[in-house]
């Protein structure tokens, strides 16, 4: 029933080629709604709808989570969503290839020096990363990972958080994500900029191409951080075991994901990131809707793992939320979130190993926010306590530039963009069987959809199963006639319809 009714509306749609070209038809005649569409964002009924969607299946994921009695269990869940993970980003490369690090300069600094680092993650993809090591060289020193937020500059934006660690002892890595600092996927040489923008702009490109290659962006992201990792094993200077992570914003995201799935990072403190992700649906539209789509893992809510299951993925380690009070990652979310992993790491004896730090300011990693961080680093790693952060004394982006012309795609013949890397991973992962698009659709999201029923609206939300339509007017363009109806469905959502067609004997009602 439903696939007749449908079919007939949609193929009406070629009869748009029959309006005259002369005379333009009126607006009103295609004008579904009876009032106009305000400008600017709002909450429409779809988004809604999807956010009411989002709230039921984390209710269900609490109440999954609620029935974990002892840790066998726990760690059962923690290994479903791994793998959840892992096929939402497209896996992870299988092989580690020679990272052929390459040291491009020194600086020496008031106790530590900070080094200019290049390194392969993949052959070909090169990163270009600090690295600041403390002049005292009588032992090891633990190590943090610092990636970089979504800032054009990159790792050299974040050089603050980076010396204040180095000024407490320990060795520090910060890079540039892929699309940022030096390592943009579509310079312009000429002008001298992306040909996007160095925050976001080159992620959702590349993002974009991702997702139809069936992978997701943070999967290039996450063996960045894994490799940086293997790149600070090899560091003589670096207690193996004693290696953390922390990042804000972007960084924060990374810190995160990395975490979650490299288990050698032995602490984590991601900052302004952790919420819960419907809270996030419902403010995004009017707060940073900037697409970036490493964020955007799709089923991220579906699937069980949104913000509270990549913290459970770090479970039993120590984890710190560094969270600001006026972000547009809702503070509510971030509370909620971190109530519930407390109570998990409680109730297996690990209490004392997560904790949450607010600090009432807009989105940032303030300085009181660091303190608190930097306080939690070293309780575990066993470091000296401090009560103050060290001095910073900031450097010029040329300074701490790795590379000679500023971008790696310029300076090595043998680079290679995430853009080929991406059509690489498609074709390696591509199948040979088409996918209709007819059996996407009628597969498990809309399960039984064929068989909803088609009727008159009568005033009343449609119940499950039904689609109501409701005529809302009509118009004649010479033999053109062009129908208008709006379809009610799911409870609330609206979808408006033309059915633009010949009138004659080859009508059917349905």
């Amino acid at each position: 029933m439903i696939r007749a009714y449908i079919a007939a509306l949609l193929a009406g749609a070629s009869a748009i080629g029959l309006l005259p070209v002369s005379d333009a038809p009126p607006a009103e005649f295609f004008r579904v709604w009876k009032q106009p569409v305000p400008p600017g964002p709002r909450i429409t009924p779809y988004l809604r709808h999807q956010a009411e969607q989002a709230w039921k299946e984390d209710e269900a994921r609490q109440e999954a989570w609620d029935s974990i009695r002892d840790e066998a269990s726990l760690l059962k869940t923690q290994d479903e969503l791994r793998q959840k993970l892992l096929q939402m980003i497209g896996g992870l490369p299988a092989v580690k290839t020679d990272l052929q690090p390459v040291i491009t300069g020194k600086i020496a600094m008031d106790g530590y020096s900070i080094e200019r680092l290049i390194f392969q993650s993949l052959p070909g993809l090169y990163v270009t990363a600090l690295v600041y090591v403390p002049n005292d060289h009588a032992g090891k020193h633990p190590a943090v990972l610092v990636p970089a937020g979504h800032a054009s500059d990159g790792k050299s934006h974040y050089q603050a958080l980076s010396q204040r660690l180095v000024g407490r002892g320990y060795v520090v890595i910060s890079w540039d994500p892929i699309g940022q600092g030096e390592r943009s996927q579509f310079w312009d040489q000429k002008a001298q900029k992306s040909r996007y923008n160095l925050i976001c702009g080159e992620h959702a490109v590349l993002g974009n191409l991702a997702y139809l290659a069936g992978a997701n962006l943070a999967r290039w992201e996450i063996w960045d951080g894994i490799r940086a990792v293997d790149y600070l094993l090899t560091r003589p200077e670096v207690d193996g075991e004693r290696i953390s992570i922390t990042g804000t914003s972007g960084g924060g995201t990374q810190t995160a994901l990395i975490a979650a799935l490299d288990p050698r990072i032995k602490l984590a403190v991601p900052s302004c990131y952790i919420t819960a992700l419907p809270m996030r649906m419902s403010n995004r539209i009017f707060a940073d809707p900037d697409s970036d789509p490493e964020q955007d893992l799709f089923g991220m809510i579906s699937s069980g793992v949104d913000h509270p299951g990549l913290l459970l993925l770090m479970y039993p380690r120590p984890v710190m939320v560094a969270a600001a009070v006026l972000d547009f990652f809702p503070i509510e979310g971030t509370r909620k979130t971190y109530r519930e992993l407390q109570r998990l790491y409680a109730r297996f004896g690990h209490g004392d190993r997560i904790a949450l730090v607010e600090g009432y300011h807009s989105h940032q990693y303030s300085p009181e926010n660091q303190q608190a961080a930097l306080d939690f680093l070293d309780h575990f790693n066993r470091m000296p306590v401090r009560s103050s952060l060290p001095p910073v004394k900031e450097l010029g982006d040329e300074s701490l530039r790795c590379t000679r012309t500023g971008q790696v795609l310029l300076d090595y013949r043998d680079a290679r963009s995430l853009v080929e890397l991406i059509r690489e991973y498609y074709i390696e992962h591509k199948t040979g069987t088409a996918r209709r698009l007819a059996t996407e659709y009628y597969g498990e999201k809309y399960g039984g959809v064929k068989d909803w029923r088609v009727g008159e609206y009568r005033g009343a939300p449609p119940k499950d199963g039904e689609i109501a339509w409701e005529s809302a007017g009509s118009a004649k363009v010479g033999e053109v006639a062009i129908d208008r109806y709006v379809l009610h469905h799911s409870a609330e959502l609206e979808m408006p319809l033309l059915h633009i067609h010949k009138p004659g004997a080859r009508d059917r009602k349905v």
